[in-house]
């Protein structure tokens, strides 16, 4: 799995990091730059870098760093997502994870085209090739986690960028692999119902509603891993998770992954009546 995405994607700074081995060795790798690959300032949005070959030439155990020179900033999702696979995937199976994330930057950075996008393709790229030289096997899984920074964009908006990101992926990793087939982008909605210390409120967002529903409306493009409100957050308000967050994130995306693979995957759910709800 490669992700992309806001901040949440960039690993958490200030908490020590849960995965300091590797979860199952032999199970669960990375890239040789890390599991956040593109290195820099995390919150810096005029210093997007492109990935080079040097971060992406060998494959490692997936361990999380918190280093001094602030590289890599700590617990990612790719923690919680190895400790998951690596307990629920069949004998002779390996995973790998790494994200490329850049915080407080809208959707349409990302859409096809971009440098970030690109980016992610590049990733994918030398993956296939790296298991292509090795004759192994591979399955595909882009993750996407971003949308606070689009709390204000309208919903049909919203849903019709994250349609054109899913279709960019697909034309791009089956020409890569010369298939044809539906190939799903996984998604973290970005929730808090107590957002608001920092100028969203989440929680009445139309944007961020409507991953709800072109979720539902659309099962074999986009899978929802659900909120992450119930989630430990960095601090009370904000919008970004601690490193427990972060790996119980991961683990839901393992989750979700796992159910894809297996034929058992889940669709996106959303409340319609509170008839039924009881204290």
């Amino acid at each position: 799995m490669i992700q992309n995405g806001q901040s949440e994607t960039t690993g958490v700074f200030g908490y020590p990091v849960i995965t300091t081995t590797p979860n199952h060795p032999g199970r669960s790798f990375t890239f040789n730059g890390g599991s956040r690959v593109t290195q820099g300032v995390a919150f810096d949005n005029l210093s997007i870098r492109t990935i080079n070959d040097e971060q992406m030439q060998t494959f490692e155990e997936l361990i999380e760093r918190l280093t001094p020179d602030g590289l890599n900033y700590g617990e990612t999702h790719g923690g919680g997502l190895s400790w998951y696979l690596g307990a629920t995937m069949e004998a002779g199976t390996a995973m790998l994870y790494a994200t490329l994330g850049f915080g407080g930057l809208s959707i349409t950075n990302f859409l096809p085209g971009t440098p970030l996008f690109e980016n992610w393709i590049r990733a994918f790229d030398r993956f296939i090739g790296a298991c292509n030289l090795g004759g192994l096997a591979y399955e595909l899984f882009p993750a996407f986690d971003q949308g606070q920074a689009d709390y204000a964009m309208a919903a049909a908006t919203r849903s019709g960028h994250l349609l054109t990101l899913q279709a960019g992926l697909k034309a791009e990793l089956n020409a890569m692999t010369g298939g044809s087939g539906e190939v799903p982008l996984f998604l973290r909605q970005p929730s808090s119902w107590t957002v608001n210390s920092v100028g969203y409120n989440m929680a009445q967002s139309a944007a961020i509603l409507s991953d709800v529903d072109t979720a539902l409306a659309n099962p074999t493009k986009l899978i929802l891993c659900g909120p992450q409100y119930a989630n430990p957050h960095y601090r009370a308000g904000d919008v970004h998770t601690d490193a427990e967050g972060k790996h119980w994130e991961g683990i839901s995306l393992g989750r979700a992954i796992q159910n894809y693979r297996t034929g058992a995957a889940t669709k996106a759910t959303r409340k319609r009546s509170r008839a039924n709800i009881k204290a």
